[in-house]
């Protein structure tokens, strides 16, 4: 048995007379005739094994592309502060697929984008923000923190309204360099609603 972990999701591979069945984020993809561990491209390397399968199978139905004004500076909040992983890159482009616990971003320069729809002014992304499910929203805070980075909005509880129950979230808000804003989260779980007669 093979099993891949990435952060939040991970692979397992179990493999029988009947082939190889793989579970990936909760996904069940079986495979009738697949032989050993090896690729091609990859050898017998458990670690490329396993991001190979990530790439494949782990794909978000939606990935943002934020063309940045200073792609160096960029990296170096996403990577070196926030702790995204570089999946792949094109450094002739200036371009990046960065990963952080099963969230996916695309860092580009701008100065190459071919998707600028106007002038760029910062802050980037104007009244627009991404909400960021985290496994520790605390440790994000505090290299945040750390790196005196200036948070938008302090950490806080927040607790909704969804459906018939209130949901909770622990969060703080955060801009990059140029002024994309972040709102990470980690679920503080479900209660019910109180009603007048509690």
């Amino acid at each position: 048995m093979l099993a891949c972990r990435s952060r939040r999701t991970v692979v397992i591979a179990i493999s029988s007379s009947s082939g190889t069945r793989l579970t990936f984020a909760g996904a069940d993809v079986a495979f009738a005739a697949f032989s050993g561990w090896s690729h091609p491209s990859l050898g017998s390397d458990n670690a490329e094994l396993c991001q190979h399968l990530s790439m494949i199978f782990g794909h978000p139905g939606l990935i943002p592309e934020l063309d940045v004004s200073d792609f160096a500076a960029s990296m170096h909040f996403y990577v070196d502060i926030f702790g995204f992983s570089v999946l792949y890159d094109r450094p002739d482009e200036q371009f990046a697929m960065l990963e952080f616990e099963g969230t996916r971003l695309m860092v580009h320069a701008a100065s190459g984008s071919r998707f600028l729809t106007g002038a760029q002014q910062q802050p980037f992304g104007r009244n627009v923000h991404f909400e960021m499910r985290v496994n520790d929203v605390d440790s994000l805070h505090l290299r945040m923190v750390e790196n005196e980075i200036a948070l938008f909005m302090p950490m806080e509880e927040k607790w909704l309204k969804v459906n018939d129950e209130l949901t909770g979230n622990r969060q703080f808000a955060v801009a990059d360099p140029d002024g994309f804003l972040f709102r990470p989260f980690t679920e503080l779980g479900r209660k019910p609603l109180r009603t007048d007669h509690e």
